[in-house]
C-alpha cells in the first residue's frame, strides 16, 4: 500500500513539473524591425529576439527563424515565443 501511495505522489509531482515547449522554424520576409524593443516582424508576425543582434538585419530580407513556443495556445502572442536562431536566407 505504501509503495502505491509513493508512486501516486511521484506521478503527481512529475506531472506538475511538465512545461509545454514546441520548437518550430518559420521563414519569410522581415516586415518591420524595432531595435529598441528587440523585436522583428516576419510576415507581420512579431517576435521578441532577446539577445540576438538584430542591428544588421534589414526590412525585406528573407530570414529563417527557429522558435520555441512556450504555450499550447493556438494564437500568436510574441511573449509566448523564444527565438533560438535567426538566419538570413538571402
Amino acid at each position: 500500500m505504501r509503495s502505491i501511495v509513493i508512486c501516486a505522489l511521484m506521478a503527481l509531482l512529475l506531472s506538475g513539473c511538465y512545461k509545454y515547449q514546441e520548437s518550430f522554424t518559420t521563414e519569410g520576409k522581415i516586415t518591420s524591425i524595432d531595435v529598441t524593443n528587440q523585436t522583428i516582424a516576419v510576415n507581420h508576425n512579431t517576435v521578441y529576439t532577446g539577445d540576438h543582434d538584430i542591428t544588421k538585419l534589414k526590412q525585406g530580407q528573407q530570414v529563417k527563424i527557429t522558435l520555441i513556443d512556450t504555450t499550447s495556445e493556438n494564437d500568436w502572442d510574441p511573449s509566448d515565443y523564444i527565438v533560438t536562431e535567426i538566419v538570413v536566407v538571402r
